[in-house]
């Protein structure tokens, strides 16, 4: 693949599949009809391991670790691939992310366990395209952010730096100093005049049709309905209404007609291999 400049280029990234058996089921249909082009695994997550058997018999599929350190829900809880104790709660579940829990986590546990996480979905035959960040954790301190990019690099994969305005000016400069690719947009589906499914269809008509030239990242959070997820997951409906979304027929056709072209995080690890 050649990347232009000139093109919009769109990444359509499933967010948090692993936490539960819905949302395996959305990646997996998102995927396999090419209404997105990537997701992320929360390896720890309770159905984790159901998801990579079946992406190691799929490796067409762009498939990431998205490093967890944290668990923000009360029901259906993950705990630390590691067993390290500074990531657990006295449930047992991981760390449920209040900003002094993050500040307190030293750069070597970040690492050994985002480590642990990449290595388990490598055992199941899965060959991982990228790596991205649970509730964006690495931005909570320069070493934890540091270690991030470098394992991503050192393993040979792309790692998601957003655009966004949550990093520091001192992290800004260690992301320029990385040389690593910056997203140039992060994107989600919006609301638009309300969360009524036609109101959110309609935003994202116009959201693709404003899309700019560059690298965009539209990240979304799918499931199909299930008991598990509507039990642990509370905005479960805009979860149920992205998935719906994304197979509607009117919004692959505007990506079509507006000349945005979908890639995945495999395309931009082809890119970086071809540039060295």
């Amino acid at each position: 693949m050649n990347e232009n400049t000139e093109d919009k280029l769109l990444i359509i990234h499933v967010d948090d599949v692993g936490i539960h058996e819905g949302a395996n089921q959305a990646a997996i249909e998102l995927l396999g009809s090419g209404a997105a082009t990537s997701c992320s695994v929360i390896v720890p997550g309770r159905a984790a391991d159901e998801f990579l058997r079946y992406a190691a018999e799929h490796p067409k599929f762009d498939v990431g670790v998205h490093s967890a350190v944290t668990c923000e829900w009360e029901y259906g809880r993950w705990s630390s691939a590691t067993g390290d104790p500074s990531l657990r709660e006295k449930d047992g579940g991981m760390l449920y992310g209040r900003e002094e829990q993050l500040a307190g986590i030293p750069e070597w546990v970040y690492r050994k366990e985002t480590a642990a996480q990449l290595e388990r979905v490598i055992q199941y035959g899965v060959k991982p395209s990228h790596l991205d960040n649970h509730m964006w954790s690495v931005r909570s301190s320069d070493g934890m952010l540091r270690e991030y990019l470098d394992l991503a690099d050192s393993n040979g994969l792309v790692p998601y730096i957003p655009a966004w305005i949550g990093f520091t000016e001192e992290r800004q400069a260690i992301i320029k100093a990385s040389k690593l690719r910056q997203a140039d947009a992060d994107l989600s589906i919006p609301n638009g005049q309300g969360w009524e499914y036609e109101h959110r269809k309609e935003a994202f008509l116009q959201l693709l049709e404003k899309l700019e030239k560059g690298l965009n990242v539209l990240t979304v959070h799918s499931q199909k309905a299930d008991v598990m997820g509507r039990r642990m997951v509370s905005e479960y409906a805009e979860r149920e209404a992205e998935y719906s979304l994304l197979l509607e027929k009117e919004i692959r056709q505007t990506i079509v007609l507006q000349n945005i072209k979908l890639i995945s995080w495999r395309d931009l690890l082809k890119i970086k291999s071809n540039a060295r």
